[in-house]
This record gives structure tokens, sequence and C-alpha cells, in this order.
């Protein structure tokens, strides 16, 4: 025989399953539909030739997809040449086996320099 609290226990125990299976739901479907705004930006026809801003849009703005169609619609596209092929953005990147380290600008950039530097110097041992 159930006794009070055992029935409000039970109850509370199915509510709280029944909770947390809502929130799954509707943390699942809001991911779906961040997922469909995300690609529905940046596959529009008007982010040809917009990329940055698509990008931009798409992911650091929570603006839905016609309002960015239209903002990328009055967004002036980017020239092919200001478009950075793989072969431009591989120009100046240091590697660990040849070629001095880059210019040290920040503290961070100083630790990488310095760390490229012993690495290169232990190759020439």
């Amino acid at each position: 025989m159930f006794s009070q609290s055992s029935f409000t226990s039970t109850r509370r125990a199915a509510a709280a399953e029944a909770r947390e299976a809502a929130r799954a739901e509707g943390r699942a479907e809001g991911a779906a539909a961040e997922r469909a705004r995300i690609k529905g930006i940046l596959e529009s026809p008007e982010a040809a030739g917009r990329w940055d801003v698509a990008m931009k849009l798409a992911l650091e703005t929570d603006m839905a997809v016609e309002p960015a169609r239209q903002f990328l619609r009055a967004a002036p596209i980017q020239p092919e040449a200001s478009i950075p092929g793989i072969e431009r953005r591989e120009e100046g990147v240091a590697t660990m086996a040849e070629g001095p380290p880059p210019a040290a600008e920040t503290p961070i950039d100083r630790v990488w320099a310095s760390a490229l530097r012993a690495v290169n110097g232990s190759r020439d041992r």
C-alpha cells in the first residue's frame, strides 16, 4: 500500500523526469534551429562574395535569415583579390625547421619566437 509521502515522492520524481526530458527536447530543437539559421545565412545567394560579413552575421549575431539576407544584399561584394587563397595565407608562416621566427610584437609573440629559436637551434646541433 502506498502512503501519502511515497505517492508525493513518486510524483515529484516523475515531474523532475518530465522537466528534464522537456529541457533536453528544447535544447535539441534550439540547436537544430540555430544550425538551420547559420546554414540559411551562409548558403544564401547573397553570401557569395560577402563571406566575411556572412560569417559574422551567422556566428556572432542572433539575426534571423531574412534580415541577414537583406543586410548582405546591402553589403559591398569583396573583390576576389581580397579573399586570400591558401598560397597567400601560407606566406610568412614560420615553420619549425626553416626561416627566422617572426618579429616579436606582443608578450605571447616573444614566447613563441623564443620557442622557435630554441627548436631551430637544437636542430643545428
